[in-house]
């Protein structure tokens, strides 16, 4: 949906691929997810690489595609992340819009690493705090600033 003619639509969903981990490398797991286009994850059926015919399947093709507004493959960097899914709600903040971003997914999947990042390569939330504080400095204006960080975790709120 669409706030006004020309102007960013109120909900944007990306999806970021993580890169296997050491298990899944040490197994010799191929990847099972391909982003296409920028905007659509391919989710590729994991038995088809596991070798061997299965014979109850011979005749069902379980591949999915999936669109989104953003799809971002292994490579991307934090950075990047951040300028392509938040760094846009800035200007609106400073104008007394209301912005959230949230991570949603399975244990392992990259919600924790993609939103607060590691030491070198902070995630979304401190990327987009401190544009919204240089944002703030260059406007030159007094602005009061209210933010919230929410876990869920096994729908338990930390």
């Amino acid at each position: 949906a669409r706030a006004d003619a020309g102007s960013m639509p109120n909900i944007r969903v990306a999806v970021r691929v993580r890169p296997m981990n050491k298990r899944e490398r040490a197994r010799s797991s191929s990847p099972c997810i391909v982003v296409q286009d920028g905007t659509q994850i391919n989710v590729n059926d994991p038995d088809d690489k596991m070798g061997g015919i299965d014979y109850l399947r011979l005749d069902k093709n379980r591949d999915k595609a999936y669109a989104f507004d953003l799809a971002f493959d292994e490579s991307i960097s934090q950075q990047d992340v951040y300028e392509k899914t938040t760094r846009h709600v800035i200007d609106g903040v400073l104008r007394g819009t209301n912005a959230c971003c949230f991570a949603y997914g399975a244990t392992g999947s990259g919600k924790t690493y993609t939103m607060t990042g590691v030491p070198g390569q902070p995630g979304v939330i401190p990327l987009t705090v401190a544009g919204l504080f240089e944002a703030i400095d260059a406007s030159k204006t007094r602005v009061v600033v209210r933010l919230q960080y929410v876990e869920i975790y096994n729908e338990v709120v930390k």
